[in-house]
């Protein structure tokens, strides 16, 4: 007579270890999909302080563009602003000297101002 195996012995899928195999995947999971999120937050940092340093630099390097612009016209302005005024002072001096001036008599009197009548008591 054969000796009759017991069926938990005989079933190497049984309940338990379909459970305990459930929880380790369900724990690697877990793992994995933590991994996966702190990755994608480093990520997420990573990319706005590098946005923000390259915000940084193009603010710096437009403030540079503009000093060095600045710092080359203010000569070439200044050169033309003072021709201009040359230029204007010339054409207003021949303008004066077209314009006869006015020149006041001695004899001429100015005229006196008005004054106030006293009101009579009626």
């Amino acid at each position: 007579m054969a000796a009759s195996q017991s069926s938990r012995a005989a079933d190497p899928f049984a309940l338990r270890n379909l459970w305990l195999a459930g929880l380790g995947l369900a724990g690697i999971a877990r793992r994995a999909s933590g991994r996966v999120a702190r990755g994608a937050i480093d990520g997420a940092c990573r990319l706005r302080s590098d946005t923000v340093g390259l915000a940084t630099d193009t603010r710096d390097v437009a403030r540079g563009i503009a000093l060095t612009i600045a710092e080359r016209a203010q000569p070439l302005a200044a050169a033309r602003i003072a021709r201009a005024k040359g230029a204007l002072n010339a054409v207003l001096a021949q303008a004066a000297c077209l314009t006869p001036r006015r020149v006041p008599t001695e004899g001429r009197r100015r005229r006196q101002p008005v004054r106030k009548r006293k009101a009579s008591a009626r």
